[in-house]
């Protein structure tokens, strides 16, 4: 039969382990890129907005944010799924579309099919 110190013992290293694991992943996250999954700032931080090159059938080419196509930019759409496709569809003097990001990295490049 345990002591009642052995079980306080016991039960203080349960929760000073319990804790530490609830503050260690967090902090793990803090040093990597921003948002981070399970990061106290995944929802604080927002990332960049893409840089959006047009390249025109007669070669030249134009940059484009993506506040100029959209009025309310909102980190949680997938843009890259959609705007390529739709300024393609817009404009037939558009040869290809260009989607750059640093954070999260994202290079999107889609050759406009005519």
């Amino acid at each position: 039969m345990s002591t009642p110190s052995r079980r306080v013992t016991a039960r203080s290293v349960l929760v000073v382990a319990c804790v530490g694991l609830m503050a260690f992943g967090p902090a793990l996250a803090l040093a990597g890129p921003r948002p981070a999954m399970l990061g106290w700032q995944m929802y604080s931080a927002q990332p960049g907005s893409p840089i959006i090159e047009i390249v025109t059938v007669d070669g030249g080419s134009r940059l484009l944010s993506l506040s100029d196509l959209v009025p309310r930019w909102r980190p949680e759409i997938d843009y890259a799924a959609r705007v390529p496709q739709q300024l393609c569809a817009s404009d037939p003097g558009i040869a290809r579309v260009e989607m750059r990001r640093d954070t999260p990295r994202m290079d999107v490049r889609v050759t406009c099919e005519r």
